[in-house]
């Protein structure tokens, strides 16, 4: 899916008929009005409202260089082409247009409800307004695919809540989808080039919709449209012949690419051969290594039985020298007291002899001065006095015995 339509370069055909449909939508609303083309990119869709019958139509883009291109190849009399911000639309007037057409904006609007304020005011009163917007999810299914150049992905439920909140519900929902069928073309309509040409000489076609049976799958679609305050809602179609030259071209790049294909199969096939032979190998070894792993699980619990065993053993004997442990604890503790109780009796006997030195120092000092006194000196001689006295009565005595 492309984001825009190059007019000046060969477009792709199926791309040009989506473009082109959605445009179709506005074509029965346009006659005699004045109308806003948002995102009017190189202008084609402003050239043909002017040419369906509009009195004025403004085609705004923020796209200089579409601008630009736009004024080259798609000019008119009651055209005008601006560069503008779709969500400020600040170079346009409050309540001006009749109707409003903005084709895949929606999803490369940042805050869709500026955008959506902003066409509410410069649309008149009973205005219709056309809103289409791509149905993402069709093209990249998903959440981690998604378009480099859109703001988000949006479900139809999405769309429609956002755009019901600001222009109201008084609203026509069709979806876009591919068609298969049939066309009667003129054979000079073939000579038509793949350029701004479809647009200059764009003719009206007839359709008819043939039912089916298999109804509307909205997730399927390429993209939804929205209109609002429309008195009756007609359904369009664009579409392209198969029959143009470039067909064959792409008929024949599709069968190469086939053949292409076919040819990697091939060989994808071949390959996958001889990697399931490598896995049939590969397995046998697989097997071979869980039987190994198998006997070693085995002797391996057989160990871990033997080891718990044992690890039994040493947590009763641990528990055993716990016990001894906690005995031996308790009479280190009454140790100890003792060891207390013999210290305070040494304490208590260190004092009492401290005591009995002090009372012999003093005695000591007192008899010192005893020594010195004459009281002292005078005891002294008379004990020597009496112990001669003693010695002579000894002797008389003896000799009176003899």
């Amino acid at each position: 899916m492309i984001e825009r339509l190059d007019m000046e370069e060969k477009y792709d055909a199926t791309e040009a008929a989506i473009y082109m449909n959605r445009y179709g939508m506005a074509r029965n609303y346009c006659k005699g009005k004045v109308v806003l083309d948002i995102s009017c990119g190189e202008g084609y869709g402003s050239f043909l409202l002017s040419k369906w019958g509009a009195k004025e139509v403004v085609g705004i883009d923020i796209s200089e260089e579409a601008i630009k291109k736009a004024k080259k190849n798609f000019k008119a009399k009651n055209v005008k082409y601006l560069v503008q911000d779709a969500s400020n639309l600040k170079k346009l007037d409050d309540n001006y247009f009749d109707l409003v057409v903005s084709f895949e904006t929606f999803e490369h609007i940042k805050n869709c409800d500026d955008y959506l304020r902003e066409i509410k005011r410069v649309s008149k009163k009973d205005a219709t307004i056309v809103i289409s917007c791509p149905n993402d999810y069709y093209y990249y299914a998903t959440d981690e695919q998604f378009n480099p150049y859109h703001m988000r992905k949006y479900t139809f439920e999405d769309f429609k809540k956002q755009a019901e909140n600001i222009l109201g519900n008084n609203v026509t929902y069709l979806i876009g989808t591919e068609l298969m069928g049939f066309i009667n073309t003129l054979i000079e309509s073939n000579t038509v080039k793949q350029n701004k040409d479809m647009v200059l000489n764009e003719d009206s076609i007839y359709c008819a919709k043939i039912n089916n049976g298999k109804g509307q799958d909205l997730t399927k679609c390429n993209y939804y449209i929205g209109v609002w305050n429309a008195k009756k809602v007609d359904e369009n179609c664009v579409v392209y012949s198969h029959m143009y030259p470039e067909w064959d071209t792409t008929i024949n790049k599709y069968k190469n690419e086939a053949e292409t294909l076919r040819n990697e199969i091939e060989s994808i096939k071949g390959n996958y051969e001889i990697e399931k032979d490598k896995l049939k190998t590969r397995n046998l070894s697989l097997s071979m290594q869980k039987e190994e792993i198998s006997k070693f699980s085995e002797k391996t619990y057989d160990n871990l039985n033997e080891a718990n065993e044992e690890l039994v053993a040493i947590r009763k004997e641990f528990a055993g020298k716990l016990q001894e442990l906690a005995i031996v604890r308790q009479e280190l503790d009454n140790t100890k007291q003792e060891l207390a109780n013999v210290k305070q009796e040494f304490d208590n006997t260190k004092e009492k002899l401290i005591n009995a030195n002090n009372e012999l120092f003093s005695s000591n000092e007192e008899l010192e001065m005893i020594k010195k006194s004459r009281s002292y000196k005078l005891a002294r001689k008379v004990s020597k006095a009496v112990k001669i006295v003693r010695r002579k009565w000894k002797r008389i005595i003896v000799k009176n015995q003899e």
